[in-house]
């Protein structure tokens, strides 16, 4: 489903269910909503590997089918990934040998910004980057 916003912004969405297969199709979608509104294959390359962590994360930590929406406005894009679950995600630094817990330090070194919002059937997860 794709919107034109009264606010110039448009905005794609989506529902994906808690499957090993949804991070990659995430990524597909992410990236044919970016291809279309014109954005350049670096950003478009980086928007999907945010999505994917953030997606995978829900997934994991939830079991909860996730929303996704892209929204482009100006300059900006900005992803969410909306699950049920109403805890934060919280980052942690990893170690060296830590088979997990890099996801959002990836996030926080690739976005220009990046924070999760309570919402009232869960919480969001959302990135920006500059277009």
């Amino acid at each position: 489903m794709s919107e034109a916003r009264s606010d110039g912004s448009e905005r794609v969405e989506t529902v994906l269910p808690a499957t090993p297969a949804s991070p990659g199709v995430a990524r597909q979608f992410v990236g044919a909503a970016l291809r279309r509104w014109n954005t350049e294959e670096p950003i478009v390359e980086a928007a999907q590997l945010l999505v994917s962590e953030l997606v995978t994360n829900a997934i994991v930590h939830t079991s909860s089918e996730v929303r996704l929406g892209v929204c482009v406005r100006d300059a900006t894009i900005r992803v969410e990934v909306s699950d049920h679950d109403e805890r934060l995600p919280l980052w942690r630094a990893s170690g060296s040998n830590d088979t997990d817990g890099r996801g959002l330090g990836i996030v926080d070194g690739v976005a220009d910004a990046w924070g999760s919002d309570l919402r009232r059937d869960g919480k969001a997860v959302w990135f920006e980057l500059a277009r």
